[in-house]
């Protein structure tokens, strides 16, 4: 069930993954910058889906024994809470532009992201052992 269950994580996360940043994102495929927005959210995607996923609890139609629902659910709201946030810092990248230096701000960003990350993989560690 571990298995199958992470095939459907993988799945719904590549899926929103490319709809987010193809269409709401407004990328164009052939655009080279696409790649590592793409990436960031699929593993964002992909790490709190299956710890929201593993922490709900069975719901909704079963696929080969799996309640695929919540995985759904979680990943389509940490999309849309990703993408309301990322928008609204589009608008402010004139100012940090304008300003220059943006190493400070990238390391923090970096190091926020590992923090979110090693907080998930313990949730979902936490919660095929509990």
């Amino acid at each position: 069930m571990f298995f199958v269950e992470f095939l459907f994580v993988v799945a719904f996360a590549l899926a929103i993954a490319f709809l987010f940043v193809m269409v709401v994102g407004r990328a164009p495929p052939s655009r080279s910058g696409t790649v590592l927005p793409f990436v960031w959210l699929f593993v964002i995607l992909l790490f709190t889906m299956w710890a929201g996923g593993a922490w709900i609890g069975p719901a909704g139609p079963v696929i080969f024994g799996v309640a695929w629902l919540p995985f759904l659910v979680v990943g389509l709201i940490v999309a849309l809470i990703i993408a309301a946030a990322t928008e609204s810092a589009q608008r402010g990248d004139e100012a940090v532009a304008a300003e220059g230096d943006t190493s400070p701000l990238l390391a923090a960003f970096s190091i926020i992201t590992l923090m979110l990350l090693a907080a998930l993989v313990i949730a979902i560690v936490a919660a095929y052992v509990w």
